[in-house]
C-alpha cells in the first residue's frame, strides 16, 4: 500500500511541475542601440538591455538578423529628419530583416521561422529582439540573402518609384542620375537596364573612382562620367547619338543638379530625392521657360503612406524576384551591431566597402 501511495503521489507531482511549465512566462533580454536627445550619433546613442515579456494577444516575438545604417538614421539621431519615434527612449534604425521566434494567441498572420520587414519608418531595428503587433509587420521571402532583405525596404524601392511613377518610360528611353554609387543608384541602373533604359552616371571624382566606374557598367551603367566631365565638349559628343534623357535623378543637389536639367529633354522631369552635397537645387530661367522643366521631389516615407498595402507588396515582391534571378544586387559591408558605437565615430567614404549593415 506504501508502494502505490508513493507512486500516486509522485505522479501528482509530475502533473503539478508539468502545468507550472506550460503556464510558466518566459522574458527575453534584448539589447538596443537608443536615445533620449538629439545629436551627433557619437554623443547621443548608446546601448542598453531591455526585458521583453512573452507576445501576447496579436504580437510576435521577432529575432533581428540585420539592420543598415542610413542616412536617413543619423539625420533622425540629429533631429534633422521631418519624422522620429513617438517615445522618451528611442530605438534607432528605420528598416531590417527578422525572424520570428514565438507568436501570440491571435496571431494569423505569421507562423515560426517567418522573416519579416517593418511596414514603416521609426521601427527601431537597431536591437537583437523586438515584440510588435503583426499589423506592423511584412512578410519577406527566405530565398534572397539576409543582407539584402535588411535593405531592401528603403532605397531599392525608392529607385522603383523613381523608375516608375514619373514618366512612361520604354526600351531605349533614357535618364541621367547623379549619386549612382548609392544604394539607389545601383539599383536605378539595374532596373532600368532589365527594362531596356540606358542610363547616364554621374560620379564625383574619388580615389576609387575606375573601380566605381567599372563596377556600375557590369550592373548594366551605360555611361559613367565624373561631375567636372558632364560640362565638356567631349561629354557632348559622347551623348550625341542618344535621345535626350526623359528623366532627371538628383541626390546632391548645387552644380550637379543644374548640369543633369541642362541635358533633359524638353518637357523632361528633374525629381530630387536627396541632397548629399547640403547645396539647393539651382535651375536656369531659361530651362524652365523655353525648355518647360518640371522640378519634383520624392520621399518615399510620403509615398508608403498614401499607396495601399497590395502595392507595397507588389513592389517588394518584384525586387525580391529580381534578386532571386541574379539581375538585382549592391555592395554590403557587414558589421557587428556590438560595435555599433564605433562604427558610427567612423566616415569611410570609400565606395568598395558598400553599404553598412549590422549583423545580429
Amino acid at each position: 500500500v506504501c508502494c502505490v501511495d508513493r507512486t500516486h503521489m509522485l505522479r501528482q507531482c509530475v502533473r503539478v511541475v508539468r502545468h507550472s511549465r506550460s503556464s510558466r512566462s518566459f522574458s527575453t533580454t534584448a539589447r538596443a542601440a537608443v536615445y533620449s536627445s538629439f545629436g551627433s550619433p557619437q554623443k547621443s546613442l548608446s546601448v542598453k538591455e531591455f526585458t521583453y515579456d512573452d507576445p501576447k494577444g496579436s504580437e510576435v516575438l521577432i529575432r533581428m538578423l540585420a539592420a543598415p545604417i542610413n542616412p536617413s538614421d543619423v539625420n533622425m539621431i540629429e533631429g534633422s529628419y521631418p519624422i522620429c519615434p513617438e517615445t522618451e527612449e528611442k530605438i534607432g534604425g528605420n528598416e531590417g530583416v527578422g525572424i520570428i521566434e514565438s507568436v501570440g494567441s491571435e496571431v494569423t498572420q505569421f507562423t515560426k521561422g517567418d522573416r519579416v520587414l517593418p511596414k514603416r519608418p521609426c521601427f527601431g531595428t537597431w536591437r537583437t529582439y523586438a515584440v510588435e503587433d503583426q499589423s506592423k509587420l511584412r512578410k519577406i521571402s527566405n530565398t534572397i540573402p539576409i543582407e539584402l532583405a535588411a535593405t531592401i525596404s528603403v532605397n531599392p524601392c525608392s529607385a522603383f518609384r523613381l523608375l516608375t511613377d514619373f514618366a512612361n518610360l520604354s526600351a531605349g528611353d533614357v535618364i541621367v542620375q547623379n549619386g549612382c554609387n548609392s544604394v539607389v543608384g545601383q539599383s536605378i541602373i539595374q532596373i532600368a537596364h532589365s527594362k531596356g533604359i540606358k542610363t547616364i552616371n554621374i560620379l564625383r571624382d574619388r580615389p576609387d573612382f575606375a573601380e566605381t566606374v567599372e563596377y556600375c557598367k557590369n550592373l548594366g551603367g551605360d555611361i559613367v562620367v565624373t561631375e567636372d566631365y558632364i560640362q565638356t565638349a567631349a561629354f557632348k559628343t559622347l551623348i550625341a547619338d542618344m535621345p535626350r534623357p526623359k528623366l532627371a535623378f538628383n541626390s546632391v543637389g548645387g552644380r550637379s543638379a543644374t548640369d543633369m536639367a541642362r541635358i533633359l529633354e524638353k518637357g523632361g522631369t528633374m525629381i530630387t530625392y536627396g541632397g548629399m552635397s547640403r547645396k539647393p537645387v539651382t535651375i536656369p530661367t531659361g530651362l524652365l521657360i523655353f525648355n518647360d522643366i518640371v522640378l519634383k521631389g520624392f520621399w518615399l516615407s510620403k509615398w508608403t503612406e498614401t499607396h495601399s498595402e497590395t502595392e507595397q507588396n507588389e513592389m517588394i515582391s518584384a525586387l525580391t524576384e529580381m534578386i532571386e534571378k541574379g539581375t538585382l544586387k549592391w555592395k554590403i559591408q557587414r558589421e557587428k551591431f556590438e560595435n555599433i558605437c564605433e562604427i558610427l565615430q567612423t566616415n569611410n567614404k570609400s565606395f568598395s566597402s558598400g553599404k553598412k549593415v549590422l549583423m545580429f
